[in-house]
């Protein structure tokens, strides 16, 4: 029996200097303040992403933004690695032939509610995913069995490497919460495993938690409450930072890091967190428009438009481009996918040998959150004797273009999150079987070289097809257009010192590595 059996040293969440030895990879330096971790007092920490359903598989999103505190999962990562350290398990192994994976539970691990983590509550959480209607964000298991207390396996229809990142990243809730309370109540109260436990929940306003002091890896630094505040603007946000309000937040505004700075903070990249990947679609379903001609979208990406002055038109120094899509620190990234080359003239005339002397007109899709964009990128055709309107509309009706339900012609400009777990978000949306899937006519290249991906036995021979197939669905077929990414930043109060491997993985930061100081 041939097996993939993944090693995974149990590294405590209890001492920083743990998780600071755990990462390979080099770290920037953080500039903390002096003195040692202290215990007590409230930390704030402000996010954009509203606070909403706390269930996460029946409305699934926002709740990794913060919810870690309270909630945990099976594993996690360090900084820009991709590499899963057990929490919750004790062990996990897949095995290749019948695309099983093996969980076992760690055991002596309670609830906030004082139920006893076992498998069934393991089992339930990733259940729920397939019951809620999102079994494809898990690779839609065939079934998921509790062979004993603690003992869960999770089979699928074929074997994946993306089964560790499906699995490992998943929150683990009580099952006997669920049923005592059932759903409704669960979608406004969190019940977790985490060092901290969930007090208080306004909707998309705030969120309160305070010190779980029966917590299972025990420790005796920190905050005794965090508060988390939904501020949706960034400049409301800074301003409330800037008057001690708040004491830690992320942002990819380039305008709010310029006037940290200005202050004397010294903002730092979020090492292994999420990308901002600003793009552009191009809608392929309309026969007879003309974006869906391959000769025409080639045309526009690979000459027509000057990638790198539009990243910095849009995100200013915080933002890079690159002919691929996510981050350029992607396992599958090579220097050598950069190749569109701006020259505007040879565009213009590849545009008029596709059929179309003079140019032609479209119609720009946007939301409110990228009108910046939209106007750049219209801005950029008008160049190419392209006659663009820009559309603003409202984000529910925009997701019906990018899903396919509503067809047209023209081009989608839109951001999205791009984290770690590669393939899970290639998963989810950049591909024939994701969420954007439906507003592209699919070559049967990229299909093929998708499925030679998502079925690769090893993690090199997966890079090299996710490699080829970018570059197909990128620059040969040109159905997708990266416009720009966007580093996210962290500041802080100069009164909280925050360990350097501060990031978790795909389901939000470590708690204990934010810490005021005596």
């Amino acid at each position: 029996m041939k097996k993939f059996t993944i090693i995974l040293c149990i590294m405590l969440l209890v001492c920083v200097s743990v998780f600071a030895g755990g990462s390979s990879e080099e770290v920037i330096e953080q500039k903390t303040a002096s003195g040692s971790p202290a215990k007590g007092g409230t930390m704030v920490f402000a996010t954009d992403q509203m606070l909403n359903s706390m269930f996460n598989p029946y409305e699934a999103g926002n709740a990794v933004d913060w919810a870690w505190l309270c909630l945990e999962t099976l594993g996690y990562q360090n900084p820009g690695s991709t590499e899963w350290h057990l929490l919750l398990a004790d062990s996990f192994e897949v095995d290749a032939e019948t695309a099983t994976a093996t969980i076992k539970v760690k055991q002596g691990v309670t609830f906030h509610n004082g139920d006893t983590l076992d498998a069934y509550d393991v089992a339930f959480s990733i259940q729920a995913w397939n019951d809620f209607g999102r079994g494809a964000t898990i690779g839609s298991p065939v079934s998921v069995t509790v062979v004993d207390d603690y003992t869960v396996q999770v089979k699928y229809d074929t074997f994946s490497l993306n089964i560790t990142d499906w699995l490992m990243g998943c929150f683990i809730y009580s099952k006997e919460t669920f049923e005592e309370h059932g759903v409704d109540w669960m979608l406004t109260n969190m019940v977790g495993t985490g060092p901290y436990m969930m007090t208080e929940f306004l909707p998309d306003v705030s969120i309160t938690y305070e010190r779980y002091d029966n917590y299972w890896n025990a420790y005796d630094y920190g905050p005794d409450n965090v508060e988390y505040l939904y501020i949706s603007e960034p400049t409301t946000m800074l301003a409330a930072f800037l008057s001690g309000e708040v004491d830690f937040f992320k942002t990819t505004s380039a305008e709010v890091v310029e006037q940290l700075k200005a202050y004397g903070f010294e903002p730092q990249q979020m090492l292994g967190g999420t990308e901002f990947v600003h793009y552009a679609i191009p809608m392929t379903t309309i026969e007879d428009d003309p974006l869906s001609n391959r000769a025409v979208r080639q045309a526009i990406y690979m000459y027509g438009i000057d990638w790198d002055a539009y990243a910095y038109a849009l995100l200013g120094d915080m933002g890079y481009h690159t002919d691929s899509i996510g981050a350029a620190g992607c396992p599958y990234y090579d220097e050598s996918l950069e190749v569109s080359t701006f020259d505007r003239q040879k565009a213009i005339d590849l545009i008029a040998q596709a059929g179309y002397p003079d140019g032609f007109e479209t119609t720009i899709y946007t939301d409110a959150n990228n009108i910046a964009s939209a106007t750049i990128l219209q801005s950029e055709l008008g160049q190419l004797n392209i006659d663009a309107d820009v559309e603003v509309l409202d984000s529910t009706i925009l997701q019906e273009y990018i899903s396919g339900a509503q067809k047209a012609g023209g081009i989608i400009t839109f951001n999205l999150g791009f984290g770690t777990a590669q393939m899970d978000r290639f998963n989810k949306f950049y591909s024939y079987k994701g969420a954007m899937a439906g507003c592209t006519t699919w070559s049967q290249e990229e299909k093929d070289l998708y499925d030679k991906a998502s079925a690769a036995l090893t993690q090199e021979e997966q890079n090299q097809y996710v490699y080829d197939y970018v570059k197909q669905y990128v620059q040969i077929d040109s159905d997708f257009w990266p416009v720009a990414n966007a580093m996210t930043m962290i500041v802080y109060q100069n009164d909280i010192s925050v360990s350097d491997d501060y990031f978790c993985g795909t389901r939000g930061m470590d708690p204990l590595a934010f810490t005021f100081v005596n």
